[in-house]
């Protein structure tokens, strides 16, 4: 019985370290991808309205699949 409460205990603090960890480097990259996307450099070569129309249309494709998958 403590090989299991151990397992149980050891799986919860992996859980709460990884969920935190996730989070910061989340933030970390879309404050680095927000930073980029309002750089005039960029903007420059880089048609930026086009590339959000295909990353949403792209998002709704995946959402739309995982949705049908579930059924």
């Amino acid at each position: 019985m403590r090989f299991v409460s151990g397992i149980a205990i050891g799986t919860a603090i992996g859980y709460i370290l990884g969920a935190r960890a996730g989070r910061e480097q989340y933030e970390r990259l879309t404050a680095i991808a927000e930073s980029a996307i309002s750089s005039e450099q960029l903007n420059q070569f880089v048609d930026i309205e086009k590339i959000k129309t295909k990353l949403g249309n792209g998002m709704a494709t995946a959402s739309e699949a995982i949705r049908h998958a579930a059924d």
